[in-house]
């Protein structure tokens, strides 16, 4: 698969992720992956997008992998509370980009990855918006990524925790 204009969408079996997984292949060759089953952001990379034709042949498909060299395995946040975060919706976006909708006990919330070309090569900006309820999220450090997150209120008390309110939202920028 290669993304020209718009981004490419694939279902497929991602290996050591769930069975429910969305593959984004992006034009600006920075791409990124999804488990919906807990929907969580789980693998980013540059280069070459997927090689779907175990997905296609076979009878019971092959797990993909991603063609680019610099795959990164992410260790999502972690949101505070005992809920557990069920996908809601997918929309799309004008240009291609999916944008997910996820309830987590009474709150939802927003969630969108998308490119952004930057002096010597690409980042991936996430949103996450609030829309209902109340959010407490936690960002562990992903070896090899730099994450820069704005926006939101940062909790005095517990390093890397966002509070986020109805109408708020994060940024969240991955480097690596």
């Amino acid at each position: 698969l290669e993304p020209i204009d718009r981004p490419v969408l694939h279902g497929a079996f991602l290996k050591n992720v769930s069975a429910r997984c969305l593959a984004v292949g992006t034009p600006e060759r920075t791409h990124f992956a999804w488990d919906l089953e807990r929907p969580r952001l789980v693998w980013i990379w540059r280069g070459g997008f997927l090689d779907a034709r175990g997905t296609w042949h076979g009878r019971a498909g092959k797990l993909v992998e991603p063609l680019g060299k610099d795959w990164v395995v992410v260790d999502d946040f972690e949101l505070d509370g005992k809920h557990v975060r069920k996908l809601v919706a997918q929309q799309r976006t004008a240009d291609g980009y999916p944008v997910l909708r996820v309830s987590f006990g009474e709150a939802r919330y927003l969630d969108e990855l998308r490119p952004r070309l930057v002096a010597g090569g690409s980042v991936l900006v996430r949103t996450i918006r609030c829309e209902v309820g109340e959010l407490a999220l936690k960002f562990a450090a992903v070896e090899g990524v730099r994450t820069k997150i704005t926006g939101g209120t940062a909790h005095e008390s517990r390093a890397n925790l966002y509070n986020l309110s109805p109408g708020q939202q994060l940024e969240v920028v991955y480097q690596w």
